[in-house]
């Protein structure tokens, strides 16, 4: 067996833990250095609860335990072959390592908190804004560019979005995006619209007063209508596909299905739709 460094240890780690679904909603690698085990709050969990747990034994055979006590997951882990032992979870190929993802996505996190901080409300006369003829509400400006937050569901910032004038956008390398969204709150949280780019769900807040949600990509679409319809059970949540008619399979309408029928909301699909660039 090839011996693998207690840094790429903790990396693939973190790695099992995320697509095992036990998700923490603050950054856990210094703790799980220290070789004790942790309690922290998951993602999808009240606020306090602490129902995750985890402890990384290092040395030459790295190996540990983590899970969920409200789910039942608990998976013993190998670095050896990724053993998984649970009756909840069967067991699988060994994922290959991706060693500094983990860490690298929470040093981004610090990041994105810090240029966050040093932004000012976005001039409403932006060029993009204009253009798309939105509001300015709820996104910054560092500079030239207008800046996004991207947020989980404890309202952490992980990640940055950045607007240049010309509709040109970016995020922070190596910041996580899976399972993060940015929210536009309307007076009342009881009807909250779920979409994929900012312009399309500020432009929807503008013509409703509903709280809006962008989940930046199709494939975001299901993870992050999970996170709030587990969160807000007793909100009335509506998907806004983005209608790919010009694509020989309409990926934004496939993928608001898909995210509608796995929390029960409503789907609303426009006739014809505007670009978000």
């Amino acid at each position: 067996m090839n011996c693998i460094s207690s840094h790429e240890a903790l990396a693939a780690f973190l790695s099992s833990m995320e697509a095992e679904g036990v998700i923490p909603t603050q950054p856990i690698a210094q703790d799980l250095l220290s070789g004790d085990i942790i309690r922290f709050d998951c993602i999808g969990d009240r606020p306090g609860s602490r129902n995750g747990f985890a402890v990384l034994n290092h040395g030459k055979n790295p190996n540990g335990l983590f899970g969920n006590w409200k789910t039942g997951v608990r998976i013993q882990w190998y670095a050896s072959n990724h053993r998984e032992l649970s009756r909840h979870s069967s067991p699988r190929p060994a994922q290959p390592l991706r060693p500094d993802k983990i860490i690298l996505q929470e040093k981004t996190a610090k990041k994105a908190a810090s240029l966050w901080n040093k932004c000012r409300p976005a001039d409403p006369a932006h060029p993009y804004l204009v253009r798309k003829a939105i509001q300015s509400e709820c996104i910054g400006q560092l500079g030239d560019n207008l800046v996004v937050p991207l947020i989980d569901i404890d309202g952490n910032i992980w990640n940055l979005q950045f607007i240049t004038p010309d509709g040109t956008k970016r995020f922070l390398k190596g910041g996580r995006v899976n399972g993060l969204f940015w929210v536009r709150p309307g007076p009342s949280n009881a009807s909250t619209c779920i979409g994929e780019g900012v312009a399309t769900m500020a432009a929807i807040a503008d013509a409703t007063d509903r709280t809006v949600v962008a989940a930046f990509s199709a494939s975001n679409l299901v993870p992050v209508a999970t996170l709030v319809a587990e969160r807000y059970p007793s909100i009335d949540i509506t998907l806004c596909a983005d209608n790919d008619q010009h694509l020989v399979q309409n990926v934004g309408l496939e993928a608001a299905k898909k995210a509608a029928a796995a929390v029960g909301a409503w789907l609303a699909v426009a006739e014809r739709m505007a670009s978000d660039d």
